[in-house]
């Protein structure tokens, strides 16, 4: 319950820092998507907005599985995220470098692990990670 609500602070923090300029009442500038592109133009129509799509903002590199069973008392969590993201994993918050990698090493505990990976940006969005990890001595 305890780690519930820090994550709804964290959350609550985003949004106010997001909102603070009254930006949570304007509505959402609507970007209109091109209906065909043509190769036979020889000037680009400068005319059309493409809107851009943010691809996931989290990946885990290593483990190189979600579920696995380890000898060893530690854990390496490497990945890369967004360079803006709130990055959580487990109870501690990471800070992804300059290129938006991020390294981490965790102790585990004899038997389950549960490790819970976020990434939150101030606009409210995530992406989350779930690694079941069973530590034998």
């Amino acid at each position: 319950m305890k780690r519930i609500s820090k994550y709804i602070l964290l959350l609550l923090l985003i949004f106010v820092v997001s909102c603070q300029a009254d930006s949570c009442n304007d509505s959402p500038e609507q970007v209109p998507m091109p209906t065909s592109v043509t190769e036979s133009s020889s000037q680009p129509d400068k005319s059309t907005n493409v809107a851009v799509i943010d691809p996931l903002f989290l990946t885990i590199e290593t483990p190189s599985s979600l579920d696995l069973v380890v000898n060893d008392s530690s854990l390496l969590i490497e990945g890369e995220t967004r360079v803006d993201a709130l990055l959580t994993i487990g109870d501690d918050v990471v800070e992804p470098g300059i290129d938006g990698k991020f390294n981490h090493e965790l102790e585990l505990i004899t038997g389950h692990n549960h490790i819970e990976i976020i990434a939150s940006i101030s606009s409210g969005a995530q992406e989350f990670v779930i690694l079941s990890v069973i530590y034998e001595d």
